[in-house]
């Protein structure tokens, strides 16, 4: 299996901070194409995460930084993924971090 890391940090004074994580695959309908749309996480990843609204995940964090292990699908598809990690408090989203995933898989 192979694991992703990533360094996850944080500091604020909100009330009710939740973290939570939603993956997008990019259109291949058109090779120019920017537009990406939401995947359920487990097409890229299979830990095991709470699925909170839609396609977005929870995650929880114990300390201000933390790296968070996320381990790859092996049965992924190529293309480029986004990684958005999102910060909320409550229901409302503070601010978020996008990270990209690329995958190239040998053709058989």
């Amino acid at each position: 299996t192979t694991t992703n890391t990533y360094t996850v940090k944080y500091e604020s004074q909100l009330s009710n901070p939740n973290f939570r994580i939603e993956i997008y695959k990019r259109n291949i309908d058109d090779v120019n194409s920017i537009t990406y749309t939401s995947v359920p996480f487990s097409d890229l990843f299979t830990n095991n995460f709470t699925i909170v609204s839609g396609n977005e995940v929870s995650f929880t964090m114990t300390d201000s930084e933390e790296d968070i292990d996320l381990t790859l699908n092996s049965t992924l598809t190529s293309g480029t993924y986004r990684v958005v990690f999102k910060l909320y408090d409550s229901d409302q989203v503070i601010d978020e971090d996008i990270k990209y995933v690329i995958v190239k898989k040998k053709i058989e």
